[in-house]
């Protein structure tokens, strides 16, 4: 079961797969409409310093310049000109020097690709609406020349794309967002301590709809918050699994094949509704004593709002 779920770097897409995905499908992530709305938030964002795209900047730029920050261990992507041989002799793992200057950001977007995520009653499900976020989130960050990776966690496991800077990149992620499917059972602790592994005073978005162990993933984000990272929780929930808003009664499966049950929604929804409103509370007052920005998201909530809430408001506070 371990090697099921072991971390692997996502691939790049082969060049044929590329000009399909150019010619069918890359406007199911990069939609024009919403970025074009993006790019007027980002220059209106430069004039508010608190709250802005600039305040959640925290001034880490990882280059070649000031002074000797950390080491990460070596992935597919890395300059091998920054390797640490000495840490290699002592290690016999290869190691990269990391440095700190005053400008740009590094940013890990987690999107959650797990079964529960192939839900949703609206025009698009949660899986799709958290792929079309994550690629708006993408475009915002490599547009400020900001280093984006990106981690995707399903049945399959873990997949990694490393971080990188430039504009080019953008259609590696969207690439790797239109090639994966919501599937399987989300190990989102897993995926988290994976992150922890991989980003130090960076900014770590999460987007999921949170359906695991409560406890577990609070533990792991606060570990995530206390490596100095500044982190973003987006949680997605369908405006059903808020008011269980059936209009009669039925069979209901469970999102990550939990079985079956015939109910009568209307006889359950009190009940239903206190057990949601429990754990909203356990993760929102749990998130932000940490001062840990945490936002609930309903899917039909147009993607411009929510970034431009994320961009005119100090998080964490």
């Amino acid at each position: 079961m371990a090697d099921r779920y072991t971390p692997t770097i996502w691939r790049p897409v082969a060049k044929e797969e590329k000009i399909e995905i150019k010619k069918s499908r890359i406007k199911d992530i990069l939609q024009p409409d919403t970025i074009e709305k993006i790019k007027h938030f980002i220059l209106i964002s430069k004039e508010v310093v608190d709250g802005s795209l600039s305040g959640i900047h925290r001034s880490y730029h990882l280059g070649q310049s000031i002074e000797f920050s950390q080491h990460k261990e070596y992935s597919q992507g890395d300059d091998i000109k920054d390797l640490d041989w000495k840490a290699f002799a002592k290690f016999d793992r290869y190691f990269i020097k990391r440095y700190e200057t005053e400008t740009n950001a590094r940013v890990i977007i987690f999107v959650d690709a797990s079964k529960s995520m192939d839900y949703g009653t609206g025009e698009i499900t949660k899986f799709e609406y958290g792929r079309r976020l994550a690629g708006a989130l993408s475009f915002l960050f490599l547009n400020q020349y900001d280093e984006v990776g990106l981690l995707i966690s399903g049945g399959k496991g873990l997949s990694y794309l490393a971080p990188h800077r430039g504009m080019g990149f953008l259609r590696d992620i969207a690439g790797s967002l239109l090639l994966s499917e919501a599937e399987g059972r989300l190990w989102l602790p897993d995926a988290i301590k994976f992150i922890s592994e991989k980003l130090w005073r960076g900014i770590s978005i999460i987007i999921s709809d949170l359906i695991a162990d409560e406890e577990k993933v609070v533990k792991e984000i606060k570990y995530l918050h206390k490596r100095k990272n500044d982190v973003l929780i987006l949680h997605l929930l369908d405006r059903t699994e808020l008011n269980l808003d059936f209009p009669q009664s039925g069979l209901f499966r469970g999102l990550e094949d939990d079985g079956e049950i015939y109910t009568d929604p209307a006889s359950i929804r009190e009940k239903y509704q206190k057990e949601i409103e429990r754990v909203l509370h356990y993760y929102s007052s749990n998130f932000r004593d940490e001062g840990i920005y945490y936002k609930l998201i309903e899917t039909s909530t147009p993607l411009e709002k929510v970034i431009s809430e994320l961009l005119s408001r100090s998080y964490g506070k």
